[in-house]
């Protein structure tokens, strides 16, 4: 259940991953990035995406899973 939470929207609407698109704004849900927020720049896989973070004033690419995020816009 907790999956399919993790894949709605701000307005609870489900997202799949074939909905999100480059430069989709998410916010981190679990894992080391909790509460940060990156841009999608390209899906992976199915299961993996690579987002830009803003770590220490830097803009540093990152591959993470897709169920750790929901889309903020």
């Amino acid at each position: 259940m907790n999956s399919l939470k993790n894949r709605c929207d701000k307005d609870y609407i489900f997202r799949g991953i074939s909905t999100f698109n480059e430069n989709d704004k998410v916010s981190f849900l679990k894992g080391p990035f909790v509460n940060l927020i990156a841009k999608i720049d390209k899906m992976s896989s199915e299961e993996r995406v690579w987002v830009l973070l803003e770590i220490m004033g830097r803009e540093t690419r990152v591959e993470v899973s897709s169920k750790e995020f929901l889309i903020i816009a």
